[in-house]
């Protein structure tokens, strides 16, 4: 699957197609600061619009598990950010490419490749910091205002190959969309100014450190980063292309590392299992060799995860079940191996064993995301569509912004028999991927089925008009 890459300035030319004028970004005076062209809400609103594009073009992440763990860190991370707006929004991207970044709004964005060259959480977490740093400190307004009259010019000239890219949902076709110099002024977009980078190093190596990491971290992370630079030759990391590093940048970074006292934080247990899950999926069909390998080399905890993961990818279920049962009895304490070995049982025809396995967790940590969505999963499964729905409406009210959770939540309500309900959690779906006019008819169809029910009825009015005015806020 191919994904529409936006960067935080050809996100706000979406945004002036659909419906932002150029006199609303109210460019500053020489003597203005650059809050005075977007406001914190401003921002906040072309980010949910920006999001809405994107994941209009891209599936929902289902790797429940790895959401909930990045954005438990990310949340931890942003405790110790001078962040103002602390409303976060974290996108997974599955992309093998090392990539993250922040988009206006308190949107942050995660490639899985990330997790693949990050040796250590707190490497890990040395790039989440780094991106709160930039949306902390408003790089992205105060590049708008360094660039003053001519920004909205030059993003109005890139406007076209964006908004075809995001058409098709191909990148290629942005290229051929575009002029040379275009292209080139797109590449200059994406850069941040060598001062913002160097603020978002100093800011982000103290958030770093106020959460417990080490700060050597950092300086590591990046410095793999630049190895990486000098072996890609002409296909330079994603990464580095709007976060260009140097010697002298990462030299800095090291001098300030060493005036922090080592104040090394114990790295999670779960990060190395977090990698194994991303590593099997991009393996894809070599996952179970290359696992095997390892295992014979080494059974660590980790390996043995990685190879149960890929045999289940493989619809081998039987040798992952002997592979999470081990695990799940060795340490049942983990969560991750409970939720994949319920997740074997469920799929192998056991799901009230699954669901009791589930149930200890859930005992302890009643709200956990992964969790839940396994315990519908089980319930489906087992034919009870009920239990399921209700506990993927549960879901809705923690996490309504989740398109992921409201999809599954409509598959269920299908199943379950429940139409109207099923029509109104599918508009909602399509309100949080930009596709207005697909809520609209979707709760066209629940009018129908609600007949003479005035109160269900007058619910329903109130989310048409809702869907039409946000239709209209994004000039679609």
């Amino acid at each position: 699957m191919r994904f529409v890459r936006f960067s935080a300035l050809a996100f706000v030319l979406c945004a002036l197609l659909s419906g932002v004028a150029v006199a609303d970004i109210r460019l500053p005076s020489m003597g203005e600061a650059s809050s005075a062209i977007l406001s914190l809400e401003q921002e906040r609103e072309l980010g949910q619009r920006w999001l809405k594009s994107f994941r209009a073009q891209t599936r929902p992440n289902r790797d429940y598990a790895l959401q909930e763990y990045v954005e438990n860190l990310l949340l931890d991370i942003a405790r110790h950010a001078p962040i103002e707006d602390r409303r976060l929004e974290l996108l997974i991207v599955d992309n093998p490419q090392l990539n993250a970044f922040a988009v206006p709004g308190g949107i942050v964005g995660v490639h899985t490749g990330l997790l693949l060259h990050a040796a250590s959480e707190a490497e890990f977490a040395a790039v989440l910091a780094h991106e709160l740093a930039h949306l902390s400190q408003r790089h992205f307004a105060r590049s708008v205002a360094e660039r003053r009259a001519s920004a909205a010019t030059s993003l109005a000239g890139l406007l076209a190959g964006v908004i075809l890219a995001a058409a098709s949902g191909n990148s290629d076709a942005v290229p051929a969309a575009m002029s040379v110099a275009r292209a080139a002024q797109l590449e200059s977009a994406l850069r941040y100014s060598r001062q913002h980078e160097q603020e978002a190093d100093r800011i982000g190596l103290r958030t770093l450190v106020e959460a417990g990491y080490d700060a050597s971290a950092a300086a590591d992370m990046f410095a793999g980063m630049l190895q990486l630079d000098r072996r890609a030759g002409r296909q330079v990391p994603e990464y580095l292309r709007t976060h260009p590093l140097t010697e002298r940048r990462l030299s800095d970074m090291r001098a300030r590392a060493l005036q922090y006292p080592r104040r090394p934080r114990a790295g999670s247990e779960v990060y190395p299992l977090m990698r194994a899950r991303v590593e099997v999926r991009q393996a894809g069909r070599q996952a179970v060799r290359t696992f095997s390998e390892r295992v014979k080399k080494n059974p660590s905890r980790v390996n043995r995860y990685g190879l149960a993961l890929a045999q289940q990818a493989a619809l081998d279920l039987p040798a992952a079940v002997g592979l999470a049962r081990g695990l799940y009895d060795g340490e049942p304490g983990v969560e991750l191996f409970g939720i994949l070995y319920a997740e074997l049982l469920t799929q192998t025809g056991e799901a009230a064993r699954a669901k009791k396995v589930l149930g200890g967790y859930l005992q302890r940590r009643p709200t956990g995301y992964a969790l839940n969505m396994a315990l519908a999963n089980a319930f489906t499964y087992a034919g009870q569509f009920a239990q399921a729905a209700e506990i993927l409406r549960g879901q809705t009210r923690r996490r309504p912004t989740d398109p992921a959770v409201w999809y599954e939540y409509s598959e269920v309500l299908g199943l379950a028999g429940e139409v109207l309900a099923l029509h109104k959690a599918r508009a909602e779906y399509f309100m949080l991927i930009g596709a207005f006019n697909r809520a609209i008819r979707q709760l066209q169809f629940a009018q129908k089925e609600a007949g003479d029910d005035r109160i269900e009825q007058a619910v329903l009015g109130e989310m048409i008009s809702r869907a039409a005015r946000l239709r209209g806020e994004a000039g679609i």
